[in-house]
C-alpha cells in the first residue's frame, strides 16, 4: 500500500525512535562491521586505546591525539563518525585528510564498513560524501586552501595528520565557523604523528598544559615510567592522548618491534623515533648525528689499488663560491672509503673537468654518477665525450630525491659503514647539513654560509651503490630514486 506524505514522516519517526532506545555502543556497533586486515577481512574489534579515544572524544569539545603510525587512529575515528550518522539525520562528520589519495583510502574504509553492517544502508553513491539512508553524513575532502568552503551546521570535525600539512591553520580557522550551529556539542579532533616542536599541530598539543609537559611525558611513555596509553584535560578542557606503539595488542609484545621496522621499513633512527616512537625533534635539526661523523671521520686518502672496486659522485659547480666537488670512494668492503676527492671553488668548467678527467683516469671506477641540475647536464656530457668507456650517469636530484639520497648517506653512518678522512669535503660540509620542515613538507640543506657539496657529491655516488654491487650497467641519463 502506497503511504501519503504524512504517514512515511511517520513511518521515518518510528524508525529513528526505534533506533535510538536499541541503539548498540559504538563498540559494539563497530564489531558488526569489517575492516581489511592484511590480506583478510576482519570484524572491527576496537582496541582498549581505541575504545579510550572514543569516550573521551564523546564527552569532550576538542581532542589531540599524538600518537605513533599503525594503530589505527583514522579508522577509529570514522568509524566513530559512522555510528553519529547512522541514527541522526542532522549530523554531519567532515574528514580533512593530507593528500587527495588518503582523502580516498580512508572514505572507501567508511563505505567499506558502512557496506558490511547488517543495517546501514547508503543513498548516494559519491565516493567522499557519503550520506546514509535515514541518517546523517559524512564528507572527505584534501586538505587544500578551499577544502573548507561550503560547510554548514558541521558535528564533527577530524583533521588528520595535520603536523603534515601546508596551511593547516588557515583550514581550520575556515572550517571551525561551520560548528557554531552546535555550540560545546560539535566536536574537534586534531590527530597526527609527530613532525617537530612547531607548527600548528604541536601548538595545539602543548598549549594549556599547566603541570604537563608533552616531551616529558613522551620520554616517560618511551621508558615505561608512564603507561602506554595516557591523557589529560587541559585548562581549556581539551583532551591531551598520547598512544604509545606498545599498547598495541600486537606490537606490544614484540621487545625488537623498532628495530624491525627500521629495518623493514629502510628508515634512519631520526624517522623511526618520530614516527614510530613519539619522538618530536627539533626543527632544523641536523641530518647527520654528530657522534657519528665523529666515528666515521678517521678514514685516510688512498691511493689507487689494483682489483678494488671504486664509484664517484660530482656535485659541480661554474666557478661560484659554492665548490666542484668529486669524491671517489672504495665499495670493495665495508666500511665503505672515501679515498679521494677533488674540491675547488672559483675554477672554470673547463679547469675542472681537466682536473676531473686526471682523478678519474688514476682510479677507473665503475661508475660516475654527476648531479645534473642547475648545468650539470653540460659536465656529464663533457666527460662522455672525453671518456666515453666510463659508465657514467646523470642523477637528477628533487627534493624528494635528495631526501632520499641523504638518508641512504645516514643509514651507512649508523652502521658504521663509511670512513673518510678529517678534512675531506664531505667531513666538512655534513655537520651544517640540516632539515626543516613545514607542515608535509620537508627540506634539507647547508645551514646559512655552509655548503652542501660534499654531501650531494657522497649522495649521488651512493645512488648508484646497489647497481654497482650488482654489476649492472647504468643508462647515461636516469634518475637514480
Amino acid at each position: 500500500m502506497k503511504l501519503t506524505a504524512t504517514e512515511y514522516l511517520a513511518e521515518i519517526e518510528k524508525e529513528l525512535a526505534r533506533r535510538k532506545t536499541t541503539k548498540d555502543s559504538w563498540e559494539a556497533f563497530a564489531a558488526k562491521t569489517q575492516i581489511r586486515s592484511g590480506k583478510r577481512m576482519l570484524p572491527f574489534i576496537p582496541y582498549d586505546y581505541q575504545k579510550q579515544l572514543i569516550d573521551l572524544i564523546e564527552s569532550h569539545y576538542g581532542t589531540v591525539v599524538g600518537k605513533t603510525r599503525q594503530l589505527g587512529f583514522s579508522e577509529s575515528i570514522v568509524s566513530y563518525f559512522l555510528w553519529r550518522a547512522f541514527d541522526d539525520p542532522g549530523f554531519l562528520g567532515v574528514v580533512f585528510s593530507k593528500t587527495q589519495d588518503d582523502t580516498s583510502n580512508l572514505a572507501k574504509r567508511v563505505r567499506l564498513m558502512a557496506g558490511s553492517h547488517p543495517d546501514v544502508r547508503l543513498a548516494a553513491n559519491s565516493t567522499k560524501d557519503i550520506v546514509l539512508v535515514n541518517g546523517g553524513r559524512i564528507v572527505f575532502r584534501p586538505s587544500t586552501d578551499n577544502a573548507a568552503r561550503g560547510l554548514e551546521s558541521v558535528s564533527a570535525i577530524l583533521f588528520d595528520e595535520c603536523a603534515f600539512v601546508d596551511g593547516i591553520e588557515n583550514i581550520y580557522g575556515a572550517a571551525l565557523p561551520s560548528t557554531d550551529m552546535l555550540g560545546d556539542d560539535a566536536r574537534i579532533i586534531i590527530l597526527s604523528t609527530p613532525n617537530g616542536r612547531q607548527g600548528f599541530y604541536w601548538q595545539r598539543l602543548n598549549e594549556h598544559n599547566g603541570e604537563y609537559d608533552v616531551l616529558k611525558v613522551c620520554e616517560q611513555m618511551r621508558s615505561g615510567e608512564l603507561p602506554p596509553i595516557f591523557h589529560w584535560v587541559d585548562e581549556e578542557g581539551w583532551v591531551k592522548f598520547f598512544v604509545h606503539w606498545k599498547a598495541h595488542p600486537i606490537y606490544g609484545k614484540q621487545s625488537s618491534y623498532l628495530e624491525l621496522t627500521k629495518k623493514k621499513k629502510r628508515i634512519t633512527d631520526s624517522q623511526l623515533q618520530r614516527e614510530y616512537n613519539l619522538g618530536f625533534d627539533d626543527q632544523g635539526a641536523n641530518v647527520f648525528p654528530p657522534n657519528l661523523l665523529a666515528d666515521c671521520a678517521n678514514g685516510g686518502w688512498l691511493a689507487p689499488q689494483y682489483g678494488r672496486t671504486y664509484i664517484a659522485g660530482i656535485d659541480p659547480a661554474f666557478g661560484s663560491q659554492d665548490f666542484f666537488n668529486l669524491q671517489i670512494w672504495d665499495i670493495t668492503t665495508q666500511p665503505y672509503d672515501l679515498v679521494a676527492e677533488y674540491r675547488q671553488n672559483l675554477k672554470t668548467k673547463d679547469y675542472n673537468l681537466s682536473q676531473s678527467v686526471q682523478l678519474l683516469d688514476q682510479y677507473n671506477p665503475a661508475f660516475v654518477v654527476c648531479e645534473v641540475n642547475g648545468g650539470g647536464m653540460l659536465i656529464l656530457e663533457e666527460l662522455m665525450k672525453l671518456r666515453p668507456h666510463f659508465n657514467c650517469a646523470g642523477c637528477n636530484t628533487t627534493n624528494a630525491s635528495k631526501l632520499l639520497h641523504t638518508d641512504r648517506i645516514t643509514l651507512l653512518l649508523e652502521r658504521h659503514a663509511l670512513t673518510y678522512p678529517p678534512d675531506s669535503g664531505f667531513a666538512i660540509d655534513a655537520p651544517h647539513f640540516v632539515e626543516y620542515s613545514n607542515g608535509r613538507t620537508r627540506t634539507r640543506q647547508a645551514e646559512n654560509k655552509f655548503h652542501d657539496d660534499g654531501v650531494m657529491s657522497a649522495a649521488v655516488a651512493f645512488s648508484a651503490l646497489e647497481a654497482a654491487t650488482e654489476g649492472r650497467w647504468l643508462d647515461a641519463l636516469v634518475d637514480l630514486n
